[in-house]
């Protein structure tokens, strides 16, 4: 078999090496007029055909999903079969069905519509088609709801993969931060919250700033003003600072008691973004001790609690590590 296929082709190519101009017309010319006679013939194919839902009374929506489209007949020349399936996603092509007399719930036989409703099928002007019959789905149900309203939060699937040596100063700002849905009312009061769509940022080294789709539960029923959100957040590269003069606080003090510590401020190494920790300011942390928590009768040193905001990484080399406390009666 392949010796022969190997034969074929060498007597096909030296077969074109003479008078190949003449031989390579003819056989353009051969397939020009099979093209003419295949797409001048009248044929029966079947198309994808979007379905729409039209004239929905106000106040209702669609409570359940239908078809996006429908399979159907339709006869029409060859040429015409390539001119609609080149046009089609452009065109206005489609089958709508009007529910304006529904109230809640109605099944539709769609052979028995289009031939009722011929109108409804609709074909563009200059495409010579004829329908023959939808084959599927045969029926359609359609079921109404009232229309709901809800504002819920926006939920960010967004991950940062820092550079070593940078840190996230602060939380992922998004914008808005919730967004107000409508669809069924069935649907839309069991939703809280939407989610964006999950956003992967690899080796980052600099502030970000970029937006995100917003993916609603069953978007051919759930939908929204706003489908996206913006996000930004600010990256730093890890410094540390020295902080001195952290006030020492007391706490949960009887009124009866006076307490005091010896020192009345500590210092300590704090790390984080460069920028933010040079900001810091003393009383931005917050050290103290809790007499309810902490003492104890026959104790006068304690390691005080230390409390450092969101942004620090952490915190060492507290001086000094310990204070003493020390409690009289007013």
């Amino acid at each position: 078999m392949i010796e022969f296929l190997q034969q074929f082709w060498n007597d096909l190519i030296e077969f074109f090496q003479v008078d190949r101009g003449v031989k390579i017309g003819s056989l353009l010319l051969a397939i020009l007029l099979w093209l003419y006679v295949v797409t001048s013939n009248t044929y029966v194919y079947e198309m994808r055909v979007p379905l729409e839902v039209i004239n929905v009374q106000p106040g209702k929506t669609l409570a359940e999903k239908v078809p996006d489209r429908v399979r159907a007949r339709l006869r029409g020349s060859g040429i015409t079969y390539f001119k609609t399936k080149l046009s089609l996603a452009y065109s206005d092509m489609a089958l709508r069905l009007d529910v304006r007399r529904i109230d809640t719930a109605e099944q539709f036989y769609l052979p028995q519509y289009v031939q009722d409703h011929p109108n409804n099928f609709i074909i563009p002007r200059g495409l010579n088609l004829e329908l023959v019959e939808v084959v599927s789905p045969e029926r359609v149900e359609i079921s109404l709801d009232k229309m709901a309203v809800k504002q819920v939060k926006v939920v960010p699937q967004i991950e940062i993969k820092l550079t070593p040596g940078y840190t996230r100063v602060g939380s992922i700002n998004i914008a808005p931060d919730s967004v107000r849905i409508r669809g069924p009312v069935s649907r839309v009061r069991e939703i809280d919250s939407v989610f964006t769509e999950k956003v992967e940022l690899a080796q980052v080294d600099n502030n970000i700033d970029g937006s995100a789709d917003i993916r609603f539960p069953e978007p051919e029923l759930i939908d929204a003003a706003v489908n996206s959100i913006r996000y930004s957040a600010e990256v730093q590269p890890i410094s540390e600072r020295r902080i001195t003069d952290i006030p020492v606080d007391t706490r949960s003090a009887p009124g009866n008691l006076q307490v005091t510590t010896a020192p009345s401020t500590v210092s300590l190494t704090v790390e984080g973004g460069s920028k933010y920790i040079y900001e810091l300011r003393p009383s931005d942390i917050d050290v103290y001790f809790d007499y309810v928590e902490d003492w104890e009768p026959n104790k006068s040193n304690y390691v005080p609690h230390v409390e450092i905001p969101e942004s620090v990484l952490r915190y060492r080399d507290m001086t000094p590590a310990r204070v003493e406390v020390m409690v009289v009666r007013r």
